[in-house]
């Protein structure tokens, strides 16, 4: 299961992000686009295996709070 997400710190990296985003599942990647959205945002994807639940997932992730922004 793969989610978008977006307002990610600048001082953040793929490796950094895998410690927050592995609470959560398995991650099996994580991507950080070197290019930024229309809103002028940083923005990436982080991929989960095995998620048995992908709503409840979503909606965990959906109130993730990274570096004082909420991505």
């Amino acid at each position: 299961s793969s989610f978008y997400f977006t307002r990610c710190p600048e001082e953040m990296n793929e490796k950094d992000l895998w410690v927050h985003f592995r609470k959560w599942g398995q991650v099996q990647e994580i991507f950080i686009s070197k290019y930024r959205n229309k809103g002028g945002r940083r923005y990436g994807f982080v991929r989960f295996s095995g998620v048995m639940d992908v709503r409840r997932l979503e909606r965990q992730l959906d109130n993730l709070i990274i570096g004082g922004m909420k991505l």
